[in-house]
């Protein structure tokens, strides 16, 4: 071929290259898909290189940011790669893909980069046969190797430099397109997430003209405002705003425009509703790239619950600052270092300074010094976050000097990122407490002592009352509230013969051999003494017969009572048990003795009566025939024998007298009647029965009130018969006889006094004048028979009184007397 041709086709191809490029150019500037501006580089790269194949491998970011690897195939079907991985960075590919530059090899099996790639050390098993071999790196304009072009054929030698300037130009064109295309979908994909956004967002987006006036129709402030298309218009949007936020709104407007700065305000926005909501209106300016200020871009955020919990916690901060200004309790803030960041009035009274003193002193200044160590170990934990809050106990030194206790509970405040900011303090006044509690453990250490005390008391007195008790004759038995047995003294044991054991009451009749007094029969349960003073009986003097076996038979007597406690609760019961087995026995003795002497007094009252009889009898004989003798003998004897027989006739009549009156004596107790006697009236017919004495002797008889006893009175008369009687007559010679009669109340007895002015009685004689026949002078000088006093105290202690004397020699005597009243 001459060479015009040669020129000529080389004039057509390269033509043919430029039509090409130019078609392909005009692809990529008007197509923004990635995929389809990456095929239509790769077809025309296989077309202009003289290519069999070619593919084009590249990596591009997705909206997330992630890197994607992607490849466009030409001259191949997309199964012929389908199975093989993606290209790395082998000797071979290695070079494109760092951008080292262009890669030609006439034949590529014969290069020394090729087969180096384990475990292949080739192209794989099925690849499309290659020898000729061209590989373009893709670089963007700031010199990064996106990816790279890569062309093959099977024969070798094809590529050339025109095929490698060709590939060159499509791969600047391929780097602009992708960029292009990139940033398209970049700025659509920017779309579709900001137009998602703001419908997604509960925010109102809008925005304004460069001065702040609506020109397009706003959806989103339509919406909420109810405003139609042309109210919004212009300055029309300021009437959704609340009257009294407008003025303010648009001048912040203004002044936004007029600064081109960011524009914020708070205002009430009306709702469709009619209801105004709380609002953050912020727009920002939008300008283009000289500067110039082309639009606003702006949200309304609703703060509506955010306002009025703002509104809330300004209510609650106000309360609280009042609740700490007018508590009684102090409260303080502490800063970290532990000083007083600001202090209640309740605080600084507390501590004895202002608030402006206290604020920036150190909690240390005003501690006491002995518990500044635990207190601000206890800050530290609550600082370290070791414990929410702390309470302690701890004195301070007020300003005068003075020691308070306060009960401090302190917590730490912390900020969003959880460090501490400061601690808050809250203080009580325990001082008084303090002091109480001091005087409380004072009195109750002087409790303790005195309880000591009392208990080393109570122990002496509880073996004062055991050696007591032991000691007591009377036996002492105890039960508790259940009638169980507690206590038997050692008394109780030695009458019983059998200690307390715990027996129900139902067998200690029959266990202990408690019987009536009769010593037959048993005593019924509910009859236990014991039983019935815990069922709170008050048994006094209740006789029983204790009868075991192998112990004599014990004649006791019981008298006992409930216990009962301070409150009135009832403890148990206690008797007490008197031994009155010689007392019984003695009685058993006196009224066998009283029946002996019954009837020995019968037998002498019978001999009494008979022996008078048979005594007076012969002495009337002898009386009668003296008197006769004296009769027919008279002034026929000498005077010695009529002498003889008037001393006889006189014994006589004297014998008389001593049989009657020691009759008489044998009778007193027999026939007595007692009742109530008027002793002033029986006292006065023994003074007019001794009336002509009285006269004969001209004595002087005294007497006061006289009360009534209880007597006989028959023989209450012989006893003032025998003593006045007595009192006149035993009188020394030539003395008037004076007598006076006194009775005394004393209790329920009247003591009777007859005193006179005789010749008195030697104490000697005190008790031998009150014996029968028992005389101190002789019948010549006083007549009588010696049984008148025997006769007055037997009367007087027949009616259980008692009778004395008291009397001088020479001055007279006073006989003494009761008689009982009742």
């Amino acid at each position: 071929m001459s060479p015009q041709k040669q020129a000529e086709l080389a004039r057509q191809k390269q033509a043919q290259q430029l039509e090409t490029l130019n078609r392909v150019n005009q692809t990529i500037s008007a197509e923004l898909d990635v995929q389809k501006v990456v095929q239509a580089v790769t077809d025309a790269g296989v077309e202009l290189t003289g290519a069999q194949f070619g593919a084009f491998f590249y990596t591009l970011p997705d909206h997330n940011g992630s890197l994607l690897n992607l490849y466009a195939l030409s001259g191949a079907p997309p199964e012929a790669f389908a199975h093989y991985p993606m290209p790395h960075m082998t000797a071979v590919f290695g070079p494109t893909f760092r951008n080292e530059g262009v890669v030609r090899s006439d034949d590529i099996t014969q290069d020394a980069l090729y087969g180096q790639n384990a475990p292949y050390h080739g192209m794989l098993p099925g690849h499309l046969p290659v020898r000729s071999y061209l590989a373009v790196p893709v670089v963007t304009r700031e010199g990064t190797a996106i990816g790279g072009f890569f062309f093959g054929h099977p024969e070798a030698g094809i590529f050339n430099d025109t095929a490698e300037r060709a590939a060159l130009s499509l791969a600047t064109q391929a780097a602009i397109a992708l960029n292009n295309a990139q940033l398209y979908q970049t700025a659509r994909h920017s779309e579709r997430r900001f137009r998602s956004l703001v419908e997604a967002t509960s925010q109102i987006v809008w925005n304004r003209a460069s001065t702040g006036e609506v020109i397009v129709e706003q959806p989103a402030w339509q919406n909420f405002t109810g405003q139609t298309a042309e109210q919004q218009l212009g300055w029309g949007w300021l009437d959704a705003i609340h009257p009294d936020d407008r003025e303010r709104t648009q001048l912040a407007w203004k002044q936004a425009v007029n600064t081109q700065a960011l524009y914020r305000v708070e205002h009430r926005l009306r709702r469709h509703d009619g209801a105004y909501r709380f609002m953050r209106a912020r727009a920002t300016p939008v300008r283009n790239e000289d500067g110039t200020l082309l639009e606003w871009v702006g949200v309304h955020e609703d703060i509506t619950e955010h306002h009025e919990a703002e509104q809330r916690l300004r209510e609650r901060e106000a309360r609280y600052r009042a609740l700490v200004e007018y508590t009684i309790v102090g409260v303080t803030r502490i800063d970290l270092n532990g000083h007083f960041i600001d202090v209640n009035p309740a605080a600084a009274a507390f501590l004895g300074y202002s608030q402006a003193e206290l604020a920036g002193m150190s909690v240390k200044d005003v501690t006491y010094p002995p518990d500044l160590n635990e207190s601000f170990a206890a800050l530290q934990t609550v600082i370290s976050g070791e414990r929410a809050a702390v309470t302690l106990e701890k004195r301070y030194v007020r300003k005068n000097r003075e020691i308070v206790w306060s009960n401090s509970g302190v917590t730490v405040v912390r900020g969003a990122d959880g460090e501490p900011q400061y601690l808050i303090a809250v203080i009580s006044n325990i001082t008084e407490r303090k002091h109480a509690e001091a005087e409380l453990h004072r009195l109750n250490a002087d409790l303790e002592s005195r309880v000591r005390e009392r208990t080393q008391d109570l122990a002496q007195e509880r073996s004062f009352l055991r050696a007591l008790l032991e000691s007591l004759a009377e036996g002492i038995a105890v039960c508790d509230e259940h009638g169980q047995l507690t206590l038997f003294n050692d008394s109780a044991v030695r009458i019983v013969g059998l200690p307390a054991e715990s027996l129900p009451p139902s067998e200690w009749a029959s266990h202990y051999g408690v019987y009536h007094p009769d010593g037959i029969t048993l005593l019924a349960t509910e009859e236990l003494p014991l039983l019935r003073a815990l069922q709170g009986e008050d048994v006094r003097d209740v006789p029983i017969i204790i009868d075991t076996e192998d112990r004599p038979r014990r004649f006791v007597s019981i008298s006992g009572n409930v216990i009962r406690g301070e409150s009135g609760e009832k403890l148990g019961a206690v008797v007490a048990m008197h031994d009155v087995t010689a007392q019984q026995l003695a009685e058993q003795e006196v009224r066998r003795v009283n029946q002996e002497l019954q009837r020995s007094n019968a037998e002498l009252a019978q001999f009494a009566a008979v022996a008078s009889h048979d005594l007076k009898s012969p002495l009337r004989t002898i009386t009668s025939y003296l008197q006769l003798l004296e009769r027919r003998y008279q002034g026929k004897l000498d005077a010695q024998g009529e002498q003889m027989i008037s001393f006889t006739v006189e014994a006589a009549k004297r014998m008389d007298t001593l049989i009657d009156d020691l009759l008489a004596y044998s009778r007193l107790g027999r026939e007595r009647r007692v009742r109530r006697v008027d002793a002033g009236q029986v006292l006065q017919d023994v003074l007019g029965n001794l009336d002509a004495t009285i006269q004969e002797l001209n004595a002087k008889v005294t007497w006061s009130d006289v009360p009534e006893v209880i007597a006989d009175e028959t023989q209450l008369r012989q006893v003032f018969q025998n003593l006045v009687a007595n009192a006149l007559k035993f009188q020394p010679p030539g003395r008037v006889p004076e007598v006076d009669v006194q009775a005394i109340r004393e209790g329920d007895l009247v003591r009777f006094q007859v005193r006179d002015n005789g010749i008195g009685v030697d104490p000697a004689y005190f008790d031998r004048i009150f014996g029968i026949f028992q005389r101190l002078h002789g019948n010549k000088q006083f007549s009588g028979s010696g049984i008148g006093l025997a006769v007055v105290k037997k009367i007087i202690e027949e009616h259980d009184g008692s009778i004395w004397v008291e009397s001088v020699v020479g001055e007279g005597t006073t006989f003494h007397f009761t008689l009982p009243v009742t």
